[in-house]
C-alpha cells in the first residue's frame, strides 16, 4: 500500500472534470472534494450531480442573496436588481425574482 501525494489526486481529479467543467470549476470541486469545503457557484445545473455524489455542499447565488437580504445586506430592491443584472448577461438562475426563492436548509 502507497500513498498518491494529494497534488497527484487533484492533478488527475481536474483533468477528468476539465473537458466537463472548465479549469476554473475543476479546480474548485476538486479542491472541495479533497478538504471539505463549501462551494459557491451560479452554475448549480452543471456542479450538483458532483457535489451531490461528492458529499460537497455548495450555495447558490440565490441562496446568497437571501442571505443578504435576511441580514439587511441587500434590500429587495437591490436584489430584484441584481437578479435582472444577471439576467440581462444571461447567467442563469433559478429564479427570476427573490419571490420565488424557496429557502434551503444549508449545513455550513
Amino acid at each position: 500500500f502507497f500513498e498518491v501525494p494529494k497534488q497527484k489526486l487533484y492533478m488527475n481529479n481536474i483533468g477528468d472534470l476539465e473537458n466537463k467543467y472548465g479549469y476554473g470549476e475543476s479546480l474548485c470541486l476538486v479542491y472541495c472534494k479533497y478538504n471539505h469545503n463549501v462551494i459557491a457557484s451560479s452554475n448549480v445545473k452543471h456542479i450538483i450531480n458532483f457535489c451531490v455524489q461528492n458529499d460537497i455542499v455548495y450555495i447558490t447565488t440565490e441562496d446568497m442573496l437571501y442571505k443578504a437580504l435576511q441580514k439587511g445586506l441587500m434590500t429587495f430592491d437591490e436584489c430584484e436588481e441584481f437578479i435582472r443584472t444577471l439576467i440581462k448577461q444571461d447567467s442563469y438562475l433559478s429564479i427570476r425574482s427573490m419571490d420565488e426563492y424557496v429557502p434551503r436548509e444549508i449545513m455550513l
